[in-house]
């Protein structure tokens, strides 16, 4: 006989509170927001991950494969939502072990986005429409989660300054692209599959734009970027390589010489920051064309 347990572990909190948990066990359960308050899902799955949850089971653990993209469909950024094993028709991974939905969560103000690009697989891009810009609310490059992206039983890890820079990557643009890469964030835990997880809202910009000049950088040189007062660079675009032309040198031109996420290491570089010193060389950017001249080419805005 398959037994199920649903364990619902509610974790309601303000955006910027660690939250209590607490747990109940149902057939059915439904989680739930005050009045005018949305679930943003932080941890969701049915299988069993520890032993002293829902009763306690001593079998193996398991995770049931695709039970996070259900159960955050089914919740995210609704007021409430139930849970319950009609939900659930995937191949039993562990049929003898007593098994449970967890779901973490918190209620915020406004509706949350959430975005995920696994190391060594596709980019993801968060987009918000016309007239609004990404707010980061949390981000994450590591793993704290076994089961997500490429299953790992080995100790997770977090970068300590994920949120810094994915808000450098992402906040106050209308469109991000994610890229899981130790290139852009250094590497926490070597051997460990990671993943870049980012949850976003949409908002109108609350910043003030000015002049947006572009410079240009010729490999192996440098040059600083500095906005007026406490205003901050905020980088629209950019790359390293070489656009077609003849700029910063009389080697012929190359057609699609840009180095691989240029544009993101150019934004944790110098987004949000007053000022910042760039230079143009293949130990920071990689080599894309090698035996061409190469420059970093930037536009920027100084926004308060």
């Amino acid at each position: 006989m398959q037994f199920y347990v649903f364990c619902l572990i509610v974790a309601i909190a303000s955006a910027e509170a660690t939250a209590d948990v607490k747990t109940a066990i149902h057939a059915e359960a439904t989680a739930t927001c005050p009045a005018g308050t949305f679930i943003n899902v932080r941890t969701a799955y049915y299988g069993r991950r520890y032993m002293i949850e829902c009763g306690g089971d001593l079998s193996s653990s398991c995770h049931v494969i695709n039970s996070t993209i259900v159960l955050t469909a089914v919740c995210q950024g609704q007021n409430s939502c139930s849970v319950s094993p009609a939900q659930f028709t995937f191949v039993d991974p562990c049929p003898t072990t007593t098994k449970y939905t967890r779901l973490d969560y918190e209620c915020t103000n406004l509706k949350a986005q959430k975005q995920l690009a696994c190391e060594f697989g596709l980019p993801s891009t968060a987009v918000c429409p016309a007239g609004k810009v990404i707010q980061v609310h949390r981000g994450l490059y590591g793993r704290t989660d076994p089961y997500r992206c490429v299953g790992n039983p080995n100790p997770g890890c977090e970068l300590p300054s994920s949120l810094e820079k994915i808000r450098q990557l992402c906040e106050y643009h209308d469109k991000c692209e994610l890229i899981a890469s130790n290139d852009i964030f250094g590497d926490p835990c070597p051997y460990v599959p990671k993943y870049f997880e980012m949850d976003y809202f949409c908002v109108s910009s609350p910043v003030t734009h000015h002049s947006q000049p572009t410079i240009t950088i010729c490999e192996h040189s440098s040059a600083t970027i500095t906005c007026p007062g406490q205003q901050q660079i905020l980088v629209l675009s950019g790359f390293y390589g070489n656009d077609a032309t003849t700029t910063c040198g009389n080697n012929p031109p190359v057609t699609s010489c840009k180095a691989f996420a240029a544009l993101q290491k150019l934004r944790i570089l110098c987004s949000l920051r007053n000022s910042c010193t760039l230079h143009a060389s293949n130990s920071v950017f990689g080599d894309p064309c090698p035996y061409y001249t190469k420059f970093i080419k930037l536009t920027y805005d100084c926004i308060q």
